[in-house]
């Protein structure tokens, strides 16, 4: 049954997603995990615990249906986009909040 399976996955990773280690063990956090298909079921992925894994909705969407060999890997990868994403944020668009901020008060 999947919500024994999934309740399975998410006790067997603490409740955290797999890939940047966001904590959804608490209320509200918990609304923003998902499971998993380390390895995609349009590439022969299974439903088995062993191939799930519990993810926090944004990591989920930044794998995509990227395949990764290992777990290590993938995290490294979406790792890096988060920073990339970051930089994004810092030196473009967060001018532009604050430069908005400003005109608004």
């Amino acid at each position: 049954m999947p919500v024994d399976r999934d309740r399975e996955v998410y006790q067997r990773d603490n409740f955290k997603c797999q890939y940047c280690d966001f904590d959804g063990s608490s209320f509200p956090a918990w609304e923003f995990l998902v499971i998993d298909h380390f390895k995609p079921r349009w590439n022969g992925g299974s439903d088995d615990p062993e191939n799930l894994i519990t993810a926090c909705i944004r990591c989920n969407q930044i794998k995509g249906v990227r395949k990764f060999r290992e777990l290590a890997a993938a995290r490294a990868s979406i790792q890096k986009t988060w920073a990339e994403m970051r930089t994004h944020w810092e030196m473009k668009v967060r001018p532009l909040v604050i430069e908005n901020r400003k005109k608004s008060n």
